[in-house]
């Protein structure tokens, strides 16, 4: 039997994207240089979505968003962006509590191989 502790490394890796995204929004509505106020640019953001599927044989594969349609998108996230991004941020801390629960099967594996061998 080989024992690993994949889904803890997953954990940690989840708490570390947890992390991360909370830092980089803190830098949002900072003092920058001078009276500089840090804020999301929508110049210099970007996005795209795409739609996967086939509408017929041989036909394209996928359909990205025209830019219109991705400038307006980028404009109302962010004009909604304390909303989004915080249900963003609750996703990654879901995602987080998720891996560290998946862990547990694995710890508990290893802990009954412990007594196993300890017996």
């Amino acid at each position: 039997m080989s024992l690993g502790i994949a889904k803890f490394t997953q954990f940690q890796k989840a708490q570390r994207d947890t992390a991360e995204a909370k830092e980089w929004l803190a830098h949002i509505g900072a003092r920058g240089r001078g009276n500089d106020t840090l804020q999301l640019s929508h110049a210099h953001c970007s996005m795209k979505l795409t739609i996967a599927g086939q509408y017929t044989e041989g036909g394209k594969n996928y359909w990205e968003s025209p830019a219109c349609l991705n400038s307006a998108l980028l404009s109302v996230i962010i004009r909604k962006r304390d909303e989004l991004l915080a249900e963003a941020v609750e996703l990654l801390k879901s995602r987080e509590t998720s891996a560290l629960i998946d862990a547990k099967s694995e710890i508990d594996a290893i802990n009954a191989a412990i007594e196993a061998a300890a017996a």
